[in-house]
């Protein structure tokens, strides 16, 4: 069991599953994220989120106990799937959450992801094709729109390449978070 670090739920426990490549947000890196998305000015209340490589759900129960309006969950296991829909019962917010049990990269592919105001991708670190998954879907985001690409290695510099901005760098052991933005 895991807790969630901020907001309405602060304190509850949230079941997780165990695996090689499940790896539950820590909260250290959990309280970190919203606080660079603080620092950045962007605002959770009322926001939308989508959160690919779902696992847990962790960022998306804590985007909502923080205000955020949705969010919907991607992943291609059905045992995290099961999971996350147990803890979205035991946090009683199945009004906010949509599941879906989709590849990320055919579901960027196939669906309009610009109403997002958060996107958080965190796939396991021997994940192929992470790169192209996200410059694919920093093609279909709205300007305003945060893009958090967590991995076990910097992928971007912090200027990012022609069409994204790399905002901000951090890193929480193991954990690199790329804060990105479209330009």
């Amino acid at each position: 069991m895991i807790k969630i670090t901020g907001g309405q739920f602060k304190g509850r426990s949230i079941e997780c599953i165990s695996g090689r490549d499940i790896r539950p947000t820590s909260s250290k890196t959990r309280q970190g994220v919203f606080n660079v998305l603080f620092s950045m000015g962007f605002d959770i209340e009322g926001a939308s989120v989508l959160e690919m490589f779902a696992g847990t759900g962790l960022i998306s129960f804590e985007s909502i106990s923080r205000g955020a309006l949705d969010a919907v969950l991607v992943d291609n296991s059905s045992q995290s799937l099961k999971v996350i829909e147990n803890n979205v019962e035991r946090l009683g917010i199945k009004d906010k959450v949509k599941l879906v049990h989709n590849d990320a990269m055919s579901f960027v592919s196939k669906s309009d992801v610009s109403g997002f105001d958060l996107i958080y991708l965190d796939p396991p670190y021997n994940y192929k094709g992470y790169e192209e998954l996200l410059y694919v879907l920093l093609e279909k985001v709205n300007k305003d729109a945060v893009v958090i690409a967590e991995s076990g290695r910097a992928m971007f510099n912090e200027n990012g390449t022609e069409n994204i901005k790399v905002v901000k760098i951090k890193e929480w052991g193991k954990s690199v978070a790329h804060f990105i933005r479209k330009r």
